[in-house]
């Protein structure tokens, strides 16, 4: 098993301590510590560790400056924030910069290995299976949703892949009635968890604070949901489609849809996903949002109308 060479920054002794204790474990090596932001990029840049544990509040170099330094130094490593900061846009901006992961302090104990191994898996997946699907259909009608989606479902359940998909109520119902008319027991599958229907709009209340994306709700509902269709895929491949970004969009919160999608790409490779987004034809209305459609279709292997 390959040793995870891990670097930790944290300024408070004891909690550093800790943090390096728990991380003596077989496939875990601590290759260095740091205590500040200008020393944690010397020795980032020294040491080349495949993951580095980030404390946000830093002195000389605060967490987020340092991260910024630590992509050129050391482009390779995966960046594990440790922060007691809560807020969401303080995190937004940690993910915006490329953090792989936010652990907060009160769950040291509880979230720090799992996210490492999250991380660690990742890094594994995208050398086993550079080769992902994420992709992205431009519809004009709802009719042309329920029909792709639909399809998109179906393909996989009737292949043995367990499918997620996220959309408004009436667009569940129709994607379960279609797949009880092509006979496949719905029921069943839900109760199995090879398919999980989640509504959008539950979906978005549970991950948006004051009308902003916050991304460590965004990631562990995520995680926790793609777990449960892992177990059972058993190490298959998982479909996944929904329209989570694609409502950010229209509802113009463009930088919050590009952020999710970012997030959702850490994801792909490494529970080996098959995924479809659903944007609407009509959130592009205009040559003014030709740069806005790039930015959101450049998040995508491939982008297709229906």
């Amino acid at each position: 098993m390959h040793i995870c060479r891990i670097l930790v920054v944290e300024d408070y002794e004891p909690l550093r301590r800790l943090v390096c204790s728990l991380l003596q474990v077989d496939h875990f090596q601590v290759v260095g510590e740091a205590s500040d932001g200008l020393e944690a990029v010397q020795n980032a840049e020294l040491l080349q560790p495949d993951v580095i544990i980030l404390d946000l509040s830093l002195p000389k170099l605060n967490g987020l400056a340092a991260a910024r330094q630590l992509q050129k130094v050391a482009p390779e490593a995966k960046v594990i924030f440790l922060s007691d900061e809560t807020s969401p846009e303080v995190a937004r901006e940690a993910f915006n910069i490329g953090a792989a992961a936010y652990v907060h302090k009160l769950q040291t104990y509880n979230e720090l290995l799992p996210a490492i191994e999250r991380v660690r898996r990742r890094k594994q997946a995208v050398a086993q299976h550079p080769l992902c699907r994420h992709e992205m259909i431009i519809y004009s009608d709802d009719e042309g949703l329920l029909e792709s989606f639909s399809e998109f479902v179906v393909s996989a359940m009737k292949s043995g892949r367990p499918a997620l998909v996220i959309g408004t109520p009436s667009l569940l119902d129709g994607i379960l009635h279609t797949l009880t008319t092509e006979g496949l027991d719905v029921a069943a599958a839900l109760d199995a968890k090879t398919l999980i229907a989640v509504d959008v709009h539950e979906l978005l209340s549970s991950i948006m604070v004051n009308g902003c994306l916050d991304p460590i709700r965004a990631q562990n509902g995520s995680v926790a949901r793609l777990d449960e269709l892992a177990r059972v895929a058993n190490g298959g491949r998982i479909a996944a489609c929904g329209i989570v970004a694609p409502i950010l969009w229209e509802q113009g919160k463009r930088d919050e849809a590009i952020l999710l999608e970012a997030l959702w790409d850490e994801l792909l490779t490494e529970y080996e996903i098959d995924s479809l987004c659903a944007y609407s034809a009509h959130s592009f209305a205009g040559d003014r949002d030709t740069c806005r459609l790039r930015s959101i279709s450049d998040r995508h292997t491939t982008v297709y109308s229906q």
